[in-house]
């Protein structure tokens, strides 16, 4: 094995239950308040998802769009797109079906 890749956190969140969701919230309130987190766009959110849902997203740029969103955009922009595939789906069976 070779040299391991070291990263440094002061917070790390584990799961994405309603837990992990509220922590992560509310250290990113916390940050904001004392004013440690740069402000996030709407945009860079839908960035960030779209690249997810995809999986070929490289490392420096996840990490990079990661520290920069509110989570509440990521989950906004999470339920759109998941919601947006699925009536792609039923959009495409009805079609499909309808031959």
């Amino acid at each position: 094995f070779g040299p391991r890749e070291a990263m440094e956190y002061d917070v790390v969140v584990v799961g994405a239950g309603p837990a992990g969701l509220s922590a992560a919230i509310r250290l990113k309130q916390l940050a904001a308040e004392n004013g440690k987190v740069a402000t996030s766009s709407f945009l860079r959110s839908v960035k960030l998802v779209a690249w997810s849902f995809l999986g070929i997203r490289s490392r420096a740029g996840y990490e990079d769009d990661l520290a920069k969103v509110n989570p509440m955009h990521v989950v906004a922009v999470g339920l759109i797109g998941g919601l947006l595939f699925v009536l792609g789906l039923i959009g495409l069976a009805t079609w499909v079906v309808g031959k």
